[in-house]
């Protein structure tokens, strides 16, 4: 158990530093950087959730939407023209949290429809980066990505601080049998107060309206991974794939963030700019 928990920390910083590197040396590396972790998130959907080969035309497909779409819009654009894709990921989520909330989790008929209609899966991967990619367009783009990397990072280490040291009730079992509610409202309000001291230092003056507001993102981020936690509950796997040690897939470790990032791009866009 400690080397597993040594192996995470491991990985997890040299995750963080590949992320400051990119960020470091500018846009064109920051769009490369989600671009690999888009590809590879797609073939983690298309092989270890749907089954699908690697050879096969779906897949192909899947690949085909995403590499074309994104690298038009991350390489040549540089985020310029996203904001129709923002507004398609709210509505895509939208969408993804009434599957959440809503339908049973013996009820199986939206992941065959996942899996009988190909494409469907690229969109799921394409429309939350092309939602990041779109923080590009701030002035302060990088600041902009960092503060979506710390209000999710806050959200999981203190949902997992709470949970460990004083979680007692269980926040919903039957998708995500570890988090409980103390980690679940410790993880908001501390990464509600973490975002509000980086944005008031970094990008502007903050108000109570932006601890608020950083709490719903949290809240949001959370939403993700239990979206993705009942869908892994749903097929029958633990991990997205066992890519990053410790960590499981690269889709295991973006499934929150990319679900919060149109969110984050649209307040950012209505009250930064």
């Amino acid at each position: 158990m400690k080397k597993d928990t040594q192996l995470r920390i491991i990985s997890g910083l040299v995750l963080a530093a590949s992320v400051v590197v990119s960020l470091s040396i500018g846009k064109l590396a920051t769009a490369i950087f989600l671009f690999v972790f888009g590809v590879i998130s797609i073939d983690e959907m298309q092989v270890n959730f749907f089954g699908h080969k690697r050879n096969s035309i779906s897949y192909f497909l899947c690949q085909s939407i995403f590499i074309l779409v994104f690298g038009y819009f991350g390489f040549v654009k540089l985020g310029e023209g996203t904001h129709f894709f923002v507004l398609l990921c709210i509505f895509q989520n939208l969408a993804l949290m009434y599957y959440l909330f809503k339908i049973d989790i013996k009820n199986l008929k939206y992941i065959d429809l996942v899996k009988n209609n190909k494409s469907l899966s690229s969109f799921l991967i394409l429309f939350p980066f092309l939602s990041t990619i779109n923080f590009m367009t701030l002035e302060k783009w990088a600041l902009a990505i960092s503060l979506l990397g710390l209000v999710n990072f806050g959200m999981d280490t203190f949902a997992w601080f709470f949970g460990k040291n004083f979680g007692k009730r269980k926040l919903w079992a039957e998708v995500s049998p570890n988090k409980t509610v103390e980690g679940f409202i410790g993880g908001a309000i501390s990464s509600g107060l973490v975002g509000y001291f980086f944005f008031d230092y970094f990008l502007g003056e903050a108000t109570v309206f932006h601890i608020l507001v950083f709490i719903c993102l949290a809240v949001i981020s959370q939403i993700g991974d239990l979206f993705q936690s009942k869908v892994k509950r749903q097929i029958g796997i633990k991990d997205s794939s066992s890519l990053i040690p410790g960590h499981g897939g690269v889709y295991d470790r973006i499934d929150s963030i990319v679900f919060m990032a149109p969110f984050m791009a649209i307040f950012l866009n209505l009250f930064y700019l």
